[in-house]
């Protein structure tokens, strides 16, 4: 759908939504790069959240008004009630846990150790796709367009989706970023979030003090296994110490902790020799840690056992070195040669 397109289907399909910076002693001045921040994070999950529900919609900004600092943002799609829905949805993710202690962490823990939570989480988030969806069917049906679709069940609370979409790293670290930022910047008492931009419209209200609930640290993940693997040596340590080793694992140039004591042992007794080629058969684990957008990243490799080591032959030069070239001919006994 083009720009052109889209402005015209969505004229006044919009909604309101601000999210109001209380500043300390009334201040009305902010950090740009703060703001930046945080906006970015807003943006972020503003968009993570309509992708997970498959709602499309664009994200404008109007002049805030004098209060601490407001970001007046108008959140536009084709159906309205779409729309509506997905800013309460995103109210709810950015205020749960401020009113009972512990509520973020608590979804983060259900989430890290029951799959049946997860598949229930799924579940939920299912139905409010299947909720947008009907939505717009009700708002076509209202405009005279045909609706054939059969009705389904009711959707989960709004509550309910919102702890259901925390379950989702982008969603949830998007959240803790926001938080993240705005606790470094001790200016901010508290942030509001409102789904209007009229003065002393309602606010679902975080205070400062319990910024810190929001916020989540990157989760060690489990460490992935390779079980009588190759890696070629590149760099042995050959001292004692702490120091890593390189090596070539899958075609890609690696670093690594050797962590089988007996082996480590031999190196240090000059028990085993290293020459160009040679080759571990071994156990290796590789421990990851998520980075501030989710995504696994390698922290560590370690090699617990050495099961083998395997010197890979040296191929054998031609003599002198030289390169398997045809002799050359010899042109004085060529009939009508001569020489230049």
């Amino acid at each position: 759908m083009n720009g052109e397109s889209f402005e015209r289907i969505s004229e006044g399909r919009k909604q309101q939504f601000k999210v109001h910076y209380h500043l300390r002693n009334g201040s009305h001045e902010m950090d740009a790069l703060v703001r930046n921040r945080c906006e970015a994070e807003i943006l972020g999950l503003l968009r993570e959240v309509s992708h997970i529900l498959d709602v499309e919609i664009e994200v404008d900004v109007v002049p805030p008004v004098p209060g601490g600092w407001e970001e007046h943002i108008l959140l536009v799609g084709q159906y309205q009630e779409q729309i509506t829905f997905l800013r309460d949805l995103v109210g709810s993710i950015f205020t749960m846990g401020a009113t009972a202690l512990g509520g973020a962490l608590f979804v983060r823990h259900k989430l890290k150790h029951a799959k049946q939570q997860t598949t229930l989480n799924d579940l939920a988030i299912e139905k409010a796709r299947l909720e947008v969806k009907k939505l717009a069917r009700e708002e076509d049906s209202a405009e005279g367009k045909p609706n054939g679709e059969l009705p389904i069940e009711s959707p989960p609370a709004t509550e309910e989706i919102a702890a259901a979409l925390l379950g989702r790293k982008k969603v949830q670290l998007k959240r803790s970023n926001l938080y993240r930022n705005l606790a470094s910047y001790t200016k901010v008492e508290a942030v509001g979030f409102s789904n209007s931009h009229q003065k002393g419209a309602s606010e679902r209200i975080v205070e400062r003090q319990h910024f810190e609930r929001f916020i989540v640290g990157p989760e060690e993940l489990e460490p992935l296994v390779y079980r009588n693997v190759e890696i070629e040596v590149v760099s042995p340590v050959l001292r004692a110490g702490n120091h890593n080793w390189r090596g070539i694992f899958e075609k890609k140039s690696i670093s690594f902790e050797l962590g089988d004591g007996e082996f480590h042992r031999q190196v240090l007794d000059q028990e085993v020799v290293f020459q160009n080629g040679t080759k571990l058969i071994c156990d290796l684990e590789v421990h990851q840690r998520e980075n501030e957008v989710g995504e696994p990243e390698v922290t560590k490799r370690i090699v617990v056992k050495v099961h083998k080591v395997r010197q890979e032959p040296k191929g054998e030069p031609s003599p002198q070195g030289k390169l398997d070239l045809p002799e050359p001919t010899d042109w004085s006994n060529t009939p009508g040669s001569g020489r230049f």
